[in-house]
């Protein structure tokens, strides 16, 4: 992806995003369609394993 990109993601589809970039900031926006929160939305955030 670059600067100026969507990507819809479909529904129950794990995703997720990395800064690759070891001296640029990263800036993301996300958007639900159709519901009122996240947890209407079915969202539900993965802990990173180290």
């Amino acid at each position: 992806m670059s600067a100026g990109s969507l990507e819809m993601v479909e529904k129950g589809a794990v995703h997720w995003l990395r800064n690759v970039s070891e001296d640029e900031p990263i800036e993301a926006v996300g958007g639900n369609l159709a519901v009122g929160s996240l947890d209407e939305a079915g969202y539900e955030p993965v802990q990173l394993r180290q």
